[in-house]
């Protein structure tokens, strides 16, 4: 699963006329890289890398990691639920 949004980040943030899920997609990245001890995130957030240089640059990271770990704990709640 890392390796398909990598792949989607090197392809759509330097196209900065593509306002797609760059935001959402960085997001996930950054919570698996915290669970599953990673850091491929690193490489898109260093100064002067592609996240700075996209159409993007504007939000913060972090802010995209926070919504990713929202959902999925809505969706626990939500699943927990209907069990």
């Amino acid at each position: 699963m890392p390796n398909i949004l990598t792949g989607y980040l090197e392809r759509y943030l330097p196209q900065r006329d593509c306002h797609y899920d760059q935001d959402w997609v960085l997001g996930g990245l950054l919570h698996l890289d915290e669970v599953l001890g990673t850091a491929r995130a690193g490489r898109f957030l260093i100064p002067g890398g592609l996240w700075s240089g996209s159409s993007f640059s504007r939000e913060n990271p972090v802010d995209c990691q926070l919504r990713i770990a929202e959902f999925l704990r809505f969706a626990d709640r939500a699943m927990e639920a209907s069990a």
